[in-house]
């Protein structure tokens, strides 16, 4: 992934790697902080990566 991207944001459920967290944190901050990227690769079960 990171050869197929400009900007990576990983997380894990226990913190294990990068950070601790869901992926719809990181993105709900991402948008915050920067508006809507062009584009999200999520990996995950379907509920855990709805945003709203």
């Amino acid at each position: 992934m990171k050869a197929a991207s400009s900007e990576l944001l990983v997380t894990t459920d226990d913190g294990s790697y990068v950070r601790k967290g869901f992926v719809t944190d990181v993105l709900r901050e991402y948008i915050e902080a920067q508006g809507k990227p062009a584009l999200v690769m999520a990996i995950g079960p379907l509920p855990m990566m709805r945003l709203w």
